[in-house]
């Protein structure tokens, strides 16, 4: 293990990166607190979607630096695989986006497509969402692939150099931190952000027939900000 001062700092800085990459990438909060308002999700059931895919963001970094190191593949191969499957799920993403946002429109135009947008995407009605159990929801699930596909790629240059010298223990603090921090922070971003949506009343401004082609233009802009400034 290493000493105290080193693994300090790696840990101090572990914090520090998971707070301001999370809090610079609106694609970590926003299509939470988008979705959840437009598909009627509570709060709790909002974080749970946040906790749970966050948790598999994580997961997915933690393995893919982990077998880096134990097959004997340098960073450089680590980040190359990374972008790779990164840029798959950013490609989803947008393709998710652009469907939810032509469909919104569809709906909110003409509401042709209302029938088979509650199938395919919401699950059933909106006054049901509240009670609905997270895992029966669509939408979930698109980002929960999304999140899943597409590591976080600042932890795995983080557990390079404790993993490479054998330093389990530091491997596994740095990781429990990282996490921890970037979940947390994410959890507390969707929560200010939904106090500050309830402040906005969709209905007096009578525009809640357009909150799913809104809420489609949010993630299409997440989607566009998780493409070109990564």
């Amino acid at each position: 293990m290493g000493d105290a001062p080193s693994m300090a700092m790696l840990l101090i800085g572990a914090a520090a990166i998971g707070l301001i990459h999370t809090a610079a990438s609106p694609g970590h909060y926003l299509p939470f607190v988008a979705i959840g308002k437009s598909r009627g999700w509570s709060l709790p059931k909002t974080l749970a979607a946040v906790f749970a895919c966050g948790g598999a963001h994580m997961l997915s970094s933690l393995i893919l630096g982990l077998a880096g190191v134990l097959i004997g593949l340098g960073a450089g191969a680590v980040e190359h695989f990374q972008n790779s499957s990164g840029g798959v799920a950013k490609l989803l993403f947008l393709i998710f986006a652009t469907a939810y946002f032509i469909c919104g429109l569809r709906k909110a135009s003409a509401g042709k497509c209302a029938r088979s947008w509650t199938k395919t995407i919401g699950g059933s009605d909106i006054s049901d969402k509240k009670s609905q159990s997270i895992l029966r929801e669509p939408t979930f699930w698109a980002l929960f692939a999304v999140f899943i596909l597409g590591p976080c790629e600042m932890l795995a240059p983080l557990l390079i150099y404790p993993s490479s010298h054998m330093d389990w223990f530091c491997a596994a603090a740095i990781t429990v931190v990282f996490s921890g921090v970037t979940i947390a922070t994410m959890l507390a971003l969707v929560c200010l952000l939904w106090i500050g949506a309830d402040f906005i009343s969709l209905k007096k401004l009578n525009i809640s027939a357009w909150s799913d082609a809104m809420t489609g233009a949010i993630l299409w802009l997440c989607s566009l900000f998780m493409l070109f400034a990564h």
